[in-house]
């Protein structure tokens, strides 16, 4: 008996070319520049949030606009720095949901205002945070913008400490050192809280809301601590900051600027001059999407989640 040949049928030759279509698609965005997790991750294939499993530490820049807020992963703990606006329908707290973090071991806030703060309810109300870090500076009492913060921190019953420059916290290998405020401003962006990530040979440097003085006396204090890594710029990039002095001594190899693609003044145009001027790569949330970084102590892996294909 001769063996007849095996031909598709309609329904399976049509998946097949689907099929081809998609790869095709997946390759083409992937050669223009687009992250293939982001792209699989819009057809429910894959999750961009996980995309640096398998190393030792993934720090995520969560794209929320015009303010601040970074994950960070370390084996089983988590750790939290800003949360952005509450305003943004609770993007941090989805995206850390969304991971599967199940308590949060440190939530750091650069200081007690709606753009970086104004999320903290929703994120409690989902999942437990051990403890939340204060500036010492933190002018609560005198402000009315912190009102509402502190009484959610109230209300959530989130254990808080007030930290100081100098002070360091530790979750094994991985170190977080507070470098500003130096002292009292009086002003509560200088005031706000500025961090140092330190993980065997890579480091960040989140710089909080930190202007021109604040950057002065960080130089000053902890001249050989403030080199690093990956620097996160303060204000979204905005000129009161961000001074070519304080580019040079923190040289980093990487500058992130969380920003929103909505705003015609952040970052600001002399500000990315002078990071060009560095030759450090410049990556920012309004064009690249959520950014994630990720590292085994040596060298530095990126996962962007695109703004689009």
């Amino acid at each position: 008996m001769k063996k007849s040949k095996q031909i598709l049928s309609a329904p399976k030759f049509i998946i097949f070319i689907l099929f081809m279509v998609f790869v095709i698609v997946i390759d083409v965005c992937v050669i223009a520049g687009a992250d293939k997790y982001r792209i699989l991750g819009l057809f429910g294939l894959s999750d961009f949030s996980h995309s640096a499993d398998g190393y030792d530490l993934s720090v995520h820049f969560i794209d929320v606009g015009k303010s601040d807020s970074v994950f960070i992963s370390f084996g089983e703990t988590s750790i939290l720095i800003d949360t952005g606006c509450a305003s943004l329908d609770g993007t941090a707290k989805k995206y850390i949901e969304h991971y599967g973090a199940e308590k949060l071991d440190l939530v750091i806030a650069a200081y007690t205002d709606s753009d970086h703060l104004g999320d903290i309810g929703s994120i409690a109300e989902k999942i437990p945070i051990k403890k939340l870090l204060l500036s010492e500076y933190d002018h609560a009492l005198t402000d009315p913008k912190a009102a509402e913060i502190y009484q959610q921190l109230k209300l959530y019953d989130i254990k808080t400490e007030h930290t100081e420059a100098g002070k360091t916290y530790r979750f094994g290998e991985l170190s977080l050192e507070i470098l500003s405020p130096c002292k009292d401003y009086d002003s509560r962006n200088n005031n706000s809280l500025a961090v140092r990530l330190a993980y065997k040979d890579v480091s960040f440097l989140f710089a909080g809301n930190a202007l021109k003085t604040a950057e002065r006396d960080m130089i000053q204090n902890y001249p050989e601590k403030i080199n690093s890594d990956v620097l996160l710029l303060s204000h979204s990039g905005g000129n009161e900051a961000t001074t070519q002095e304080f580019l040079d001594a923190v040289s980093p190899v990487y500058v992130i600027i969380s920003a929103s693609e909505y705003d015609l003044y952040h970052p600001h145009r002399d500000v990315i001059d002078r990071i060009e001027g560095t030759g450090a790569k410049l990556l920012r949330t309004d064009k690249d999407g959520t950014i994630i970084v990720a590292t085994n102590g040596d060298d530095l892996k990126f996962f962007l989640s695109g703004k689009n294909c």
